[in-house]
């Protein structure tokens, strides 16, 4: 019988982005015995590893777990286990988009203690290195967001973003309205980083503009020209460590994404652990040290190695900071 999707395998995936086109009706609920047939099809080991093919019961939780976290798209739409029925129609030309092995994540084990202050207004948080704030391209459950507000049982959005890797304060609006007026500059003001290099940074306030565009790593030129943003920063410090390399204090004076990371590479001093900006990876236990004496002993050593956290952030006149006490009870 013939497969009623066409399945194709993305070439410029890696291998790991597989794209369906239905040429029959079906019902969400029988996709899974359709892939199951198609990677038997496939010689092992040629999309995933030969220890991905099993039963067809196996493929029916595989898929369920795509569709919880995330990665799995109707035409534009991402499809997800709560707004998803397994017994929805796709109808003749739709298309499907299956991340086959998105990025997971852990939820925190210490999730609600890491809560710096809370009021009806704002959330201030102690983001650990290692998960994301928001939702990805093929995980959209598993990120700070997603768990903050399951934990909590409200609403929450984001007034800015830290990285991946990146560790430290992080501020959620609880209302609405705050995030245009964050995004107009009237609630948040300094944002204070802290960076470990190899070499020093130079002293002041360092200018760039970078080019716009979805795809990573970003690009910086030291000329203005079609295409490009203005991403200021202010190096207030960048003192030798004892044990190696520089610590620098930083204000970010404007925000765009991997601002730190990308100007601090442009300026020489690639950010140790960043590799995706040149930055050298971390070596042994005077990496750890390091990383130890940068959280002033306040997290466990983590396997997430990155020499960069927002130490500080300020909002309506008050700063909070990462060695701020967490909330009593939380």
């Amino acid at each position: 019988m013939q497969s009623p999707i066409l399945f194709q395998i993305d070439p410029k995936s890696s291998g790991r982005i597989l794209h369906g086109r239905i040429l029959t009706r079906l019902s969400l609920e029988e996709i899974p015995n359709w892939l199951h047939t198609f990677f038997n099809d496939l010689a092992p080991g040629e999309l995933l590893s030969p220890a991905f093919h099993a039963n067809r019961i196996w493929y029916q939780s595989f898929f369920a777990d795509l569709v919880r976290v995330g990665a799995v798209y109707l035409n534009t739409l991402r499809l997800s286990s709560q707004t998803s029925d397994p017994k929805m129609t796709l109808e003749s030309g739709n298309r499907l988009r299956i991340h086959l092995e998105p990025k997971r994540y852990q939820c925190p084990t210490d999730l609600c203690q890491r809560l710096i202050y809370l009021d009806k207004e704002f959330l201030v948080y102690n983001k650990p290195a290692g998960v994301p704030v928001h939702p990805t391209v093929d995980n959209s459950g598993e990120n700070l967001l997603a768990w903050l507000r399951e934990s909590l049982g409200g609403s929450l959005w984001l007034l800015h973003r830290l990285d991946v890797p990146t560790r430290g304060v992080l501020i959620f609006a609880r209302q609405r309205h705050l995030v245009h007026k964050a995004a107009s500059g009237k609630v948040l003001a300094q944002k204070m980083y802290r960076a470990w290099t190899m070499t020093p940074v130079p002293l002041g306030v360092a200018q760039h503009y970078m080019w716009s565009g979805p795809r990573n790593p970003r690009r910086v030129t030291h000329q203005q020209v079609a295409g490009t943003k203005v991403c200021r920063l202010r190096v207030d410090s960048s003192e030798p460590y004892s044990e190696g390399g520089y610590l620098s204090t930083i204000e970010l004076l404007t925000g765009r994404t991997h601002q730190v990371r990308c100007q601090l590479a442009a300026l020489g001093s690639p950010i140790v652990g960043d590799l995706l900006y040149g930055g050298q990876e971390w070596q042994g236990t005077r990496a750890e040290s390091m990383a130890q004496s940068m959280a002033k002993s306040t997290e466990p050593r983590l396997p997430w190695k990155f020499g960069l956290e927002a130490t500080a952030i300020q909002i309506n006149g008050k700063t909070f900071s990462i060695y701020d006490v967490p909330l009593s009870g939380s």
